[in-house]
C-alpha cells in the first residue's frame, strides 16, 4: 500500500494512504496535486486520501 506524504495549509505533515474507490479508478496522484484527506480520529498523522481536486487551468490570454 503506497503512503503519501502530504503537507495541509496550515504547513503541518502527515501520511496518507490512497482510498480504495481511488485505487480501483487507477487515479493518479502526483507531486503538486491538491487532494482532500480525512484524517484518523485515533492518530492526527495519518490519513486517507479521499478525493483528488481537479487542477486549476491557467486563464486564456486576450
Amino acid at each position: 500500500m503506497a503512503r503519501f506524504r502530504v503537507e495541509l495549509a496550515g504547513g503541518r505533515r502527515m501520511l496518507a494512504t490512497v482510498s480504495g474507490r481511488l485505487r480501483l479508478k487507477f487515479t493518479r496522484i502526483a507531486p503538486g496535486h491538491h487532494v482532500v484527506i480525512s484524517v484518523s480520529p485515533y492518530d492526527l498523522n495519518q490519513g486517507t486520501i479521499i478525493q483528488r481536486l481537479p487542477q486549476s487551468s491557467p486563464s486564456p490570454s486576450q
